[in-house]
């Protein structure tokens, strides 16, 4: 007996964010499997990102920031993948070089 292999199927939101300040030139780009419960944590403090934090706090705050849902990625990783790299490339994902 031959059985099929199902590949899993994942479905991820692709989200930004990034400062309304447009003299702020940071962007940050990630995945989650919820982007009401992503949004909600990082708003209230509950996610400790040390760099990103920072730059919020910094920055104006919360209040000075956005953070929207690029897309929802209904696949496998492979495109998940693809789409995390081409926002990335779109958007310029440069969190990290915040000195």
């Amino acid at each position: 007996m031959i059985r099929k292999v199902r590949k899993k199927m994942l479905i991820k939101s692709i989200y930004k964010i990034s400062c309304k300040d447009i003299s702020i030139p940071y962007t940050y780009i990630d995945t989650t499997n919820s982007f009401k419960d992503k949004k909600y944590d990082l708003k209230t403090n509950r996610i400790i990102d040390d760099k990103l934090c920072e730059i919020v706090k910094n920055n104006g705050g919360w209040e000075n920031w956005e953070i929207v849902e690029l897309e929802k990625v209904v696949g496998d990783e492979k495109k998940l993948l693809e789409r995390l790299e081409y926002y990335n490339d779109v958007y310029k994902n440069n969190i990290s070089e915040y000195t």
